[in-house]
Protein backbone atom coordinates (compact mmCIF):
# COMPACT_ATOMS: atom_id res chain seq x y z
CA UNK A 1 0.00 0.00 0.00
CA UNK A 2 2.89 2.71 0.88
CA UNK A 3 4.28 2.32 -2.89
CA UNK A 4 0.38 3.13 -4.08
CA UNK A 5 0.39 5.72 -1.67
CA UNK A 6 3.91 6.91 -2.95
CA UNK A 7 2.90 6.51 -6.50
CA UNK A 8 0.38 8.93 -6.20
CA UNK A 9 1.93 11.23 -4.22
CA UNK A 10 4.80 11.57 -6.88
CA UNK A 11 2.12 12.15 -9.59
CA UNK A 12 0.16 14.46 -7.57
CA UNK A 13 3.57 16.90 -6.99
CA UNK A 14 4.39 16.38 -10.63
CA UNK A 15 0.78 17.49 -12.25
CA UNK A 16 0.91 20.27 -10.23
CA UNK A 17 4.94 21.23 -10.69
CA UNK A 18 4.22 21.12 -14.58
CA UNK A 19 0.97 23.33 -14.27
CA UNK A 20 3.20 25.83 -11.94
CA UNK A 21 6.04 25.36 -14.47
CA UNK A 22 3.85 25.61 -17.64
CA UNK A 23 2.17 28.86 -16.42
CA UNK A 24 5.21 30.45 -15.06
CA UNK A 25 6.99 30.13 -18.75
CA UNK A 26 4.62 31.99 -20.33
CA UNK A 27 4.78 34.69 -16.98
CA UNK A 28 8.86 35.01 -17.99
CA UNK A 29 7.85 35.24 -22.07
CA UNK A 30 5.60 38.10 -21.21
CA UNK A 31 2.88 35.95 -22.77
CA UNK A 32 -0.72 36.60 -20.53
CA UNK A 33 -3.09 34.13 -21.17
CA UNK A 34 -5.53 33.49 -18.80
CA UNK A 35 -7.61 30.64 -21.06
CA UNK A 36 -4.14 28.57 -20.85
CA UNK A 37 -3.76 29.01 -16.92
CA UNK A 38 -7.01 27.99 -16.48
CA UNK A 39 -6.86 24.99 -18.66
CA UNK A 40 -3.07 24.12 -16.79
CA UNK A 41 -5.30 24.27 -14.02
CA UNK A 42 -8.05 22.09 -15.40
CA UNK A 43 -6.03 19.62 -16.47
CA UNK A 44 -4.26 19.36 -13.07
CA UNK A 45 -7.58 18.84 -11.41
CA UNK A 46 -8.67 16.15 -13.78
CA UNK A 47 -5.41 14.09 -14.16
CA UNK A 48 -4.17 15.27 -10.47
CA UNK A 49 -6.82 14.98 -7.61
CA UNK A 50 -9.46 13.26 -10.07
CA UNK A 51 -7.19 10.49 -11.08
CA UNK A 52 -6.27 10.17 -7.31
CA UNK A 53 -9.75 10.01 -6.27
CA UNK A 54 -10.72 7.75 -9.32
CA UNK A 55 -8.08 5.53 -8.67
CA UNK A 56 -9.21 5.25 -4.78
CA UNK A 57 -12.97 4.97 -6.20
CA UNK A 58 -11.74 1.52 -7.93
CA UNK A 59 -10.07 0.51 -5.92
CA UNK A 60 -12.77 0.85 -2.82
CA UNK A 61 -14.78 -1.46 -5.55
CA UNK A 62 -12.12 -3.79 -6.32
CA UNK A 63 -12.07 -4.18 -2.43
CA UNK A 64 -15.89 -4.62 -2.23
CA UNK A 65 -15.99 -7.43 -4.50
CA UNK A 66 -13.07 -9.39 -2.98
CA UNK A 67 -14.36 -9.38 0.73
CA UNK A 68 -18.34 -9.31 0.91
CA UNK A 69 -17.38 -8.62 4.86
CA UNK A 70 -15.87 -5.22 3.97
CA UNK A 71 -18.97 -4.50 1.43
CA UNK A 72 -21.46 -4.65 4.43
CA UNK A 73 -19.32 -2.76 6.55
CA UNK A 74 -19.58 -0.36 3.56
CA UNK A 75 -23.12 -0.28 2.64
CA UNK A 76 -23.53 -0.02 6.87
CA UNK A 77 -21.38 3.30 6.90
CA UNK A 78 -23.50 4.82 4.12
CA UNK A 79 -27.02 4.16 5.28
CA UNK A 80 -25.64 4.97 8.99
CA UNK A 81 -23.64 8.32 7.55
CA UNK A 82 -27.40 8.85 5.32
CA UNK A 83 -29.33 8.79 8.32
CA UNK A 84 -26.83 11.36 10.33
CA UNK A 85 -27.55 14.01 6.90
CA UNK A 86 -31.39 13.43 7.92
CA UNK A 87 -31.21 13.63 11.66
CA UNK A 88 -29.59 16.78 11.35
CA UNK A 89 -31.51 18.24 8.13
CA UNK A 90 -34.51 17.62 10.76
CA UNK A 91 -32.45 18.75 13.98
CA UNK A 92 -32.21 22.35 11.34
CA UNK A 93 -36.23 22.23 10.31
CA UNK A 94 -36.83 22.00 14.20
CA UNK A 95 -34.65 25.14 15.62
CA UNK A 96 -36.15 27.54 13.10
CA UNK A 97 -39.21 26.28 14.27
CA UNK A 98 -38.47 27.02 17.48
CA UNK A 99 -37.07 30.60 16.38
CA UNK A 100 -40.25 31.29 14.79
CA UNK A 101 -41.84 30.34 17.53
CA UNK A 102 -39.65 32.78 19.96
CA UNK A 103 -40.38 35.65 17.49
CA UNK A 104 -44.09 34.96 17.21
CA UNK A 105 -46.38 37.30 19.53
CA UNK A 106 -49.72 36.29 18.97
CA UNK A 107 -49.33 32.52 19.26
CA UNK A 108 -51.05 30.55 21.49
CA UNK A 109 -49.91 27.71 23.84
CA UNK A 110 -46.62 29.44 22.73
CA UNK A 111 -44.70 28.39 26.15
CA UNK A 112 -45.94 24.49 25.68
CA UNK A 113 -45.13 24.64 22.17
CA UNK A 114 -41.32 26.04 22.97
CA UNK A 115 -40.67 23.42 25.87
CA UNK A 116 -42.09 20.42 23.24
CA UNK A 117 -40.09 21.66 20.34
CA UNK A 118 -37.04 22.16 23.00
CA UNK A 119 -37.39 18.85 24.03
CA UNK A 120 -37.71 17.39 20.92
CA UNK A 121 -34.81 18.82 19.20
CA UNK A 122 -32.48 17.73 22.53
CA UNK A 123 -33.51 14.16 21.56
CA UNK A 124 -32.33 14.22 18.46
CA UNK A 125 -29.50 15.96 18.96
CA UNK A 126 -28.64 13.09 21.47
CA UNK A 127 -29.91 10.69 18.58
CA UNK A 128 -27.34 12.54 16.29
CA UNK A 129 -24.60 11.85 18.60
CA UNK A 130 -25.10 8.08 19.13
CA UNK A 131 -25.51 8.54 15.15
CA UNK A 132 -22.54 10.01 14.67
CA UNK A 133 -20.14 7.90 17.50
CA UNK A 134 -21.31 4.69 15.05
CA UNK A 135 -20.36 6.74 11.43
CA UNK A 136 -17.00 7.16 13.12
CA UNK A 137 -17.22 3.76 14.31
CA UNK A 138 -17.99 2.14 11.00
CA UNK A 139 -14.75 4.26 9.46
CA UNK A 140 -12.38 3.31 11.58
CA UNK A 141 -13.97 -0.57 10.96
CA UNK A 142 -13.71 -0.08 7.03
CA UNK A 143 -10.33 1.34 7.70
CA UNK A 144 -9.24 -1.40 9.56
CA UNK A 145 -10.75 -4.26 7.18
CA UNK A 146 -9.18 -2.46 4.48
CA UNK A 147 -5.83 -3.04 5.72
CA UNK A 148 -6.49 -6.26 6.67
CA UNK A 149 -7.13 -7.36 3.19
CA UNK A 150 -4.35 -5.10 1.89
CA UNK A 151 -2.44 -7.74 4.90
CA UNK A 152 -3.58 -10.90 3.38
CA UNK A 153 -2.74 -9.96 -0.26
CA UNK A 154 0.67 -8.93 0.61
CA UNK A 155 0.92 -12.48 2.15
CA UNK A 156 -0.82 -14.14 -0.81
CA UNK A 157 2.24 -12.43 -2.85
CA UNK A 158 4.98 -13.29 -0.75
CA UNK A 159 3.70 -16.64 -0.86
CA UNK A 160 2.99 -16.52 -4.93
CA UNK A 161 6.43 -15.62 -4.98
CA UNK A 162 7.89 -18.09 -2.72
CA UNK A 163 5.92 -21.24 -4.79
CA UNK A 164 7.82 -19.42 -7.54
CA UNK A 165 10.93 -19.81 -6.00
CA UNK A 166 10.31 -23.78 -5.09
CA UNK A 167 9.17 -24.43 -8.78
CA UNK A 168 12.65 -23.06 -9.75
CA UNK A 169 14.41 -24.16 -7.73
CA UNK A 170 12.93 -28.04 -8.24
CA UNK A 171 13.45 -27.35 -11.94
CA UNK A 172 16.83 -26.72 -11.80
CA UNK A 173 17.18 -30.15 -9.46
CA UNK A 174 15.40 -31.88 -12.25
CA UNK A 175 17.55 -29.76 -14.57
CA UNK A 176 20.47 -31.18 -12.67
CA UNK A 177 19.15 -35.02 -12.46
CA UNK A 178 18.56 -35.14 -15.86
CA UNK A 179 22.08 -33.99 -16.75
CA UNK A 180 23.80 -36.36 -14.31
CA UNK A 181 22.08 -39.17 -15.83
CA UNK A 182 22.87 -38.31 -19.16
CA UNK A 183 26.65 -38.09 -18.33
CA UNK A 184 26.45 -40.80 -16.55
CA UNK A 185 25.09 -42.60 -19.21
CA UNK A 186 27.31 -41.19 -21.88
CA UNK A 187 30.11 -42.03 -19.57
CA UNK A 188 29.66 -45.51 -19.53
Amino acid sequence: MSFRVKNQLVNLVTGAARAVMNIEQRLRNGIFDPEANKRDFAEYLRYGIGRTAQDAESEVERLKRMDNQLERIIYDHQRESEQLAQLHAYVATKKEELERLKNCDDCTDKDRDMERLSFEIAKMEEKAARSEAEVSRLFDHKAKRAEEIYRIEEERTRFGRTIITMNKAWRGITDATVKLRENLQNGQ
